[in-house]
């Protein structure tokens, strides 16, 4: 497998932690957002005692981070072209998603 592809795979985000509201540094602002109703009933539904702010915040920040990383991608491929098909195989051979 190429650097690359190890790489790319070896960045992937996981899940971020729960965290407590407060303790993600830095300043905060109040926003109002709109969602739909059954999204917003089940993020309160699975925010734990960090609260609903903690939990949206964490959401908001994982998908930043995989932002970044299609950005990183995008990047690479542009730099040095797509991974060969051979190699994705390869790849998702060595490591099967899970259902």
């Amino acid at each position: 497998m190429s650097p690359e592809a190890s790489r790319a795979l070896a960045v992937a985000p996981e899940k971020p932690p729960r965290r407590p509201a407060g303790t993600t540094g830095g300043a905060f602002t109040k926003v109002s957002v709109t969602m739909p109703e059954h999204v917003l009933a089940e993020a309160r539904a699975r925010a734990d005692k960090g609260g609903l702010s903690a939990y949206l915040t964490a959401a908001v920040e994982a998908s930043l981070a995989a932002d970044r990383l299609r950005d990183l991608l995008d990047e690479l491929d542009a730099e040095h072209g797509p991974v060969p098909e051979a190699l994705v195989a390869e790849a998702e051979a060595a490591w099967p998603r899970s259902t």
